[in-house]
């Protein structure tokens, strides 16, 4: 069968954060319910990465005190909230079902069974409400619906920081908004996973994971394993949803090209089309994903776009059965 075209598609634009750069050093982005922005900037000396031996490693704690901004994009809306003296380093923003908004930083020392309460919830004044643990090597963290998702790569399931018996051993865990423990893929007997390579949460009990090194996708509802797919892409790094067809990057040899694929019965994914957006520096470019709502972050060109992979499948009028 002879492959389909190259699809060139350009996302458009949601924000311009030029003006924060002027004063402010953005983060990181997060994508919450209904299709909300959250955009983290750090005021002050940055301080987020320390040096052992041959290797550099985010930093938990920074040495002096920072003020952060969290900007919400949501219907048009812009709303701040300002977190004043802050010590932990962040590479996560999420918002809660209350209102309230979780930060968390990627990495959590074990200290010797006192671990570093690395995620904290602030309410939309910025004030401090509560902290938590969720384990060294967050790979992604997304909330919804009550709940929390968060998935680990290699160093949260083998062990680091201190760590023998890490948290996120599993790969794939769901909390409640306040720590308790209520789901983790151990429970299904099933994966022997060391890296979570792409997450998507469509809602608070259906979650999308590939991982290394099966690279194998796979499909949780409900706290059960609902299918899974061989996948063609070794090293994929974006998940979008939008049953029966998911977007993913090129993997190991292609980061910046993306294939649609199809889930099929016989539990493969097939190759649909390849696509490319048409974005300036998408080589230095991340993406998130929220079911099917595509993100990417353009840090050179300090923009953010968005695409819906549902209009991409109406384009090519593929059927959704």
């Amino acid at each position: 069968m002879k492959k389909a075209s190259t699809l060139n598609i350009t996302p458009e634009i949601w924000i311009d954060f030029s003006e924060e750069e002027k004063s402010g050093k953005p983060v990181t982005i997060g994508l919450g319910d209904d299709n909300e922005l959250l955009l983290l900037v750090l005021y002050g000396e940055e301080d987020q990465q320390f040096k052992s031996g041959s290797g550099i490693f985010p930093k938990i704690r920074a040495d002096k005190k920072q003020d952060f901004k969290v900007i919400s994009h949501k219907n048009g809306v812009r709303t701040d909230t300002w977190l004043k003296d802050e010590t932990y380093n962040y590479h996560f923003v999420q918002r809660l079902s209350s209102g309230d908004l979780l930060l968390a930083n990627a990495r959590c020392s074990y200290n010797g069974g006192a671990p570093d309460r690395h995620a904290r919830v602030f309410t939309q004044e910025g004030r401090f409400v509560r902290d938590l643990v969720l384990g060294d090597g967050l790979a992604s963290l997304e909330c919804t619906g009550g709940r929390i998702w968060t998935t680990y790569f290699d160093e949260g399931i083998f062990g680091n920081f201190g760590w023998d018996s890490p948290i996120g051993s599993h790969g794939v865990i769901q909390w409640d908004e306040h720590g308790k423990r209520l789901f983790s893929l151990e429970d299904t007997g099933r994966f022997e996973v060391a890296d979570v390579y792409a997450t998507n949460v469509v809602n608070r009990d259906e979650c999308w994971f590939y991982y290394y090194d099966e690279f194998e996708l796979v499909k949780l509802d409900s706290g059960k394993v609902r299918s899974t797919w061989d996948c063609p892409i070794d090293g994929a790094h974006c998940l979008a949803v939008a049953e029966p067809f998911v977007l993913m990057n090129g993997g190991y040899d292609r980061p910046h090209t993306y294939e649609l694929l199809q889930l099929t019965s016989e539990n493969v994914l097939r190759s649909v089309q390849p696509i490319s957006f048409e974005i300036d520096s998408l080589q230095n470019s991340g993406f998130i994903a929220r079911g099917s709502t595509l993100v990417f972050v353009d840090w050179d060109a300090s923009k953010v776009y968005r695409h819906d992979l549902t209009d991409t499948v109406k384009k090519l009028d593929l059927k959704r059965a």
